[in-house]
């Protein structure tokens, strides 16, 4: 799940993995709606392109097994 806000300044995303696949290759997730020439920022301050955001994705470690999520969130950097 993905929500981003009317001025596209701000995104959470939900990635859920349910049965955890030894041979997995790597995934990424892909966001969409956001504002592809904006700067974004995650909790880490690591920052990306919304165009970065949208077409390549940020990779998920799936090497936590069964059942798990984790939330992304990112906001416009300053």
């Amino acid at each position: 799940w993905q929500f981003v806000s009317k001025d596209k300044s701000e995104t959470i995303a939900t990635f859920v993995k349910v049965l955890q696949n030894p041979t997995m290759p790597k995934t990424f997730l892909k966001l969409k709606g956001l504002d592809e020439n904006t700067i974004y920022c995650d909790q880490n301050k690591n920052t990306y392109s919304g165009s970065f955001l949208m077409n390549i994705g940020v990779e998920i470690n799936t090497d936590w097994g069964d059942f798990n999520s984790v939330r992304l969130y990112f906001k416009k950097a300053d």
